[in-house]
């Protein structure tokens, strides 16, 4: 695009997009020295944009940087016996799309490797759901998640433990 004065905006992550330079004809360079693109932990997007009078024109094409694929698992720590919770996987970095693989590890209470009521323990169930949100129970003693991430630029996996209390 040929304009006689630009802006150039940056969105870091999901926040706003906030106006970093403001350039005429004469001074078309800018270095974003606030950004390590070399150690990003949040994904950052930048536009630029042609300015006549106070109208700006379409941004052009937009450039982004992608941080390396992050996911943790949000949700309670603790249930009673019978209780679901909600669990998320919030993603930080990563380039979209973004797809999930969720599992459940069941922990026994008994030497026998079963819980009452003949409810299977001690190994890795996956699970139906490939939802960013999903909802989860177990019985006593805890139960352990895991999603896997896998992002167009890799891949990332967390663990969370969830205690259950209360009798069968």
């Amino acid at each position: 695009m040929y304009c006689h004065h630009y802006i150039v905006k940056r969105k870091v992550g999901i926040g706003a997009w906030s106006q970093i330079a403001s350039l005429d004809t004469l001074h078309l360079s800018h270095v974003d020295d606030s950004i390590n693109l070399n150690n990003l932990t949040e994904n950052v997007f930048y536009r630029v944009y042609g300015e006549i009078y106070d109208n700006l024109s379409h941004s052009a094409p937009e450039v982004a940087y992608y941080a390396p694929a992050n996911v943790s698992i949000s949700g309670p720590t603790s249930l009673g016996s019978g209780q679901s919770g909600q669990f998320t996987a919030n993603v930080l970095g990563g380039e979209p799309p973004y797809s999930f693989e969720w599992y459940k590890f069941q922990w026994c209470d008994d030497l026998k490797g079963q819980q009452p009521d003949g409810v299977p323990c001690g190994y890795w169930q996956k699970l139906t759901s490939t939802a960013q949100t999903i909802t989860a129970s177990g019985v006593p003693p805890e139960f352990t998640l895991k999603v896997i991430l896998t992002a167009n630029n890799g891949t990332d996996d967390d663990l969370h433990d969830v205690e259950v209390t209360g009798g069968q």
